[in-house]
């Protein structure tokens, strides 16, 4: 690398926590990465969505309910994230398209080895989902199709025209729709050998186009071919085409007329798609007649609407807006069996900006959230949460070669002995829980645990005890809840869960009050002629059921009666000096207030004593606003 290369990059610790991979395994369900019917035998993921197919499912026996931890946790890399693709897996290679300085393109081993992609530039600029096929990896540039030897990297051939979809690999053919015209439209879906580049057929095709300014300059990215059982997918501005993947030719055209705003996904014989009509909807069309098997409407789609990938695997279609839906559907009857957020979200605005990814039942997610990112993991067919993990994933494809889980500078593989979850306790920070303020709860452990324990921990809060959780944090730092109650007896229950997702619980039973009285204290001052020297003692006084007291003396003193938070304390002051005296102090229902004092300290020789002979408080009373509830 040079030095002008070495200026552009930067170090960054690729570190992660760890993803759950539970759940039940998918019987007799195989990945093609073709998209022929020949299973994969070895662990690859190698195109868009893991095959030809764009599934983006694999069945494994890998992962099961055994927990997983980060693979790379301990591996520095010098990389410039920004300007990644989406992740394919060949070979023991981790293809994640990370931009090194003008224009390179990196990858890493499995073992997190970082693999240096190109001498020279590569042309363009890149954000689409590579493929690996035959000992070629073939990257889309808007300035063409590069087509590398994975043994030398060398770029073995190139197309001119730029490439606004992934390139679809499948009999040793290569297919990529191409702008060929000067209004910035693709217009052709191209085949090319994939031995020598050689052009085999060309016909017009329309895909829709998206802007999408994440990457470099306004990168422009469309929705992308698949190809499955001997039959080449389109997904264009007036449905889906069908077309012999040998010459071109049209098999059938979708009978609905609605433009397909993500790739296609085949499976079982169906052909998957999300459609934009007159509403945007899931249609699952029949690969051999291309008639509408099923229609599912989708909702809050948003204004932004960049390619959407379908996910399709044990029994389900996944799906993801920018706008923050998940959608799971039951692929056989289009019937929706849960939807993202509200049912375990939702305190966050979240939206989806990557493809869904399904694994052994599980469905992987990477969220973007207001407060921060991360890739959650729900049961496919339940929607039940297995785990959120906040601070990995990012905007592009993942990829999961059956033992680990890759990320944009992320690898997560499975753990044999998962750890148990730290065992919590909490309590009402209030001596007695009054209904005029929230309750407020502490959190403490059985055990001690450093910074990075306590950030790997997902909060799960039930604050009446009813089973259902009405709030969810992610660890860091010393974590409390609040929640206001009305006047009863309550059971709360907090459910700590770990990057393992092995969970521990704890609950409390309490009975918030009516709050009676007003808290309004005062100080008074017990010692008659306050001198430097000789001990003065004060005192809180007034309306309250005092609870704690945090006194605070202005100017050089030492307490000799008391710890600074009784109700009665004792000091001895230096040297003679106006002073100011204060204290803050909590009733047993939560309420705060502070009251404070002026007090003159008479010289060891002095017969004077306070300011004005009489001890008085500012009044004798607190502050304004002693009577609200805080």
């Amino acid at each position: 690398m040079t030095n002008d290369q070495n200026s552009l990059t930067r170090r960054t610790v690729l570190s992660s926590t760890a993803l759950l991979a539970g759940g039940s395994l998918v019987g007799g369900e195989v990945l093609a990465a073709d998209g022929s019917d020949v299973a994969e035998a070895s662990g690859a993921w190698k195109q868009l969505q893991g095959d030809a197919a764009h599934t983006g499912s694999r069945a494994t026996d890998s992962l099961g309910t055994a927990a997983v931890r980060d693979a790379w946790a301990d591996v520095e890399f010098e990389v410039t994230p920004a300007g990644s693709t989406g992740i394919v897996v060949a070979d023991g290679v981790v293809y994640m398209g990370l931009r090194l300085g003008d224009g390179l393109f990196g990858a890493f081993t499995t073992d997190g080895s970082f693999v240096e992609i190109g001498s020279s530039t590569m042309g363009g600029n890149y954000k689409l989902t590579p493929a690996v096929a035959d000992g070629t990896l073939l990257v889309p540039t808007d300035e063409g199709l590069v087509a590398l030897d994975t043994s030398s990297y060398e770029a073995q051939w190139r197309t001119s025209n730029p490439t606004f979809t992934t390139a679809v690999v499948a009999n040793g053919s290569v297919f990529v729709g191409e702008d060929t015209t000067d209004d910035g439209n693709p217009d052709s879906l191209v085949a090319y050998d994939i031995a020598d580049g050689t052009e085999l057929w060309r016909r017009d095709v329309t895909f829709r186009r998206f802007e999408d300014n994440r990457v470099m300059n306004n990168v422009q990215s469309s929705t992308s071919p698949a190809v499955a059982d001997g039959t080449l997918y389109a997904p264009t501005e007036s449905g889906v085409l069908a077309l012999n993947p040998s010459d071109g030719s049209a098999v059938w055209s979708s009978a609905n007329d609605a433009t397909c705003v993500s790739s296609v996904s085949v499976h079982d014989g169906t052909v998957f798609v999300v459609g934009t009509a007159e509403t945007t909807s899931v249609y699952a069309i029949d690969s051999n007649t291309g008639e509408t098997a099923w229609r599912h409407e989708m909702s809050d789609v948003g204004g932004y609407d960049p390619a959407l990938t379908l996910a399709v695997g044990a029994g389900t279609v996944a799906t993801t807006t920018t706008e923050g839906t998940l959608v799971s559907l039951d692929a056989a009857t289009g019937e929706e069996r849960w939807i993202e957020p509200g049912k375990t979200l939702p305190e966050y605005d979240v939206s989806f900006n990557a493809p869904p990814l399904i694994a052994d039942d599980n469905l992987y997610v990477n969220l973007d959230m207001d407060v921060a990112g991360g890739i959650v993991v729900f049961d496919a067919q339940s929607g039940a949460l297995q785990n959120w993990i906040p601070g990995v994933g990012g905007e592009y494809a993942m990829a999961h070669d059956g033992e680990m889980l890759f990320t944009q500078g992320e690898a997560i593989e499975t753990h044999p002995d998962p750890p148990a979850a730290p065992t919590p306790s909490i309590e009402p920070e209030q001596t007695t829980p009054g209904a005029c303020v929230p309750t407020t709860f502490a959190v403490d452990f059985d055990e001690d645990l450093t910074d990075d324990d306590r950030a790997n921990l997902l909060y799960e809060w039930d604050f009446n005890g009813n089973g259902t959780v009405d709030f969810r944090e992610s660890g860091g730092g010393f974590v409390r809840a609040e929640h206001e109650y009305e006047i009863g007896e309550y059971t709360a229950r907090l459910v700590v869960r770990n990057q393992y997702n092995q969970t521990a619980e704890a609950t409390t039973t309490f009975r918030a009050v009516e709050c009676e009285g007003e808290l309004d204290p005062r100080i008074e001052l017990l010692t008659e002629e306050p001198t430097a020297g000789e001990p003065i003692t004060f005192e809180v006084r007034g309306e309250g059921k005092f609870d704690s007291y945090n006194w605070d003396f202005q100017g050089p003193t030492t307490i000799v009666d008391g710890d600074g938070d009784d109700r009665s304390e004792t000091v001895v002051y230096e040297y003679t000096e106006y002073e100011n005296v204060s204290v803050g102090v909590e009733d047993i229902y939560g309420r705060q207030e502070h009251a404070q004092m002026n007090v003159f300290v008479a010289p060891a020789d002095s017969d004077d004593s306070t300011d004005d002979g009489s001890g008085s408080t500012d009044g004798g009373s607190a502050g304004d606003g002693a009577d609200d509830c805080v």
